[in-house]
């Protein structure tokens, strides 16, 4: 691995070292479960082909959703982002982020249904991290497919 791909992954490694150690995890304790989410995420984790243990999902809500999620409008909470291969990091607001294949971050804004939430499309990276496989820019062609397929599954069980 040489040059600008090689720079690319210790950048990557840095950022995930930091979330590890807690330079970049956000303040307070975590949510408590929301009423019929454990039914949710394994819904959603089994219609990925899993058995294993799904991640842990950490709710993100109130004063921590601090900025507008350019794709959805709705609030969500800043993060760092590379910002190329030879441009410095940059802030962006998201209403999910997967810090490794253990724990998803969601914004909750009081959705009736998980389906609703980025729940569903956080998991999907989880699943694909546990398969070796980083997708940060959703560009399998069955990303989307597979997240509306476990978002309609959740609707059907009343989540």
């Amino acid at each position: 691995m040489r040059g600008a791909g090689f720079r690319a992954f210790w950048v990557l490694v840095g950022l995930w070292l930091l979330s590890i150690f807690g330079c970049a995890t956000l303040p307070g304790p975590l949510p408590q479960p929301r009423v019929g989410q454990e039914q949710a995420v394994w819904i959603i984790w089994t219609s990925y082909g899993r058995t294993d243990t799904p991640p842990l999902v950490r709710w993100v809500e109130g004063a921590a959703l601090s900025c507008t999620d350019p794709d959805s409008g709705k609030p969500g909470f800043p993060q760092v982002e590379p910002g190329g291969l030879d441009q410095p990091l940059k802030q962006v607001c998201h209403e999910g982020q997967t810090w490794s294949p253990l724990e998803v971050l969601v914004s909750w804004h009081g959705e009736l249904s998980f389906s609703e939430t980025a729940l569903a499309h956080e998991m999907a990276h989880a699943d694909l991290l546990r398969r070796g496989v980083w997708e940060g820019h959703h560009d399998r062609p069955d990303f989307y497919t597979r997240i509306e397929a476990a978002n309609k599954l959740v609707r059907e069980a009343g989540r």
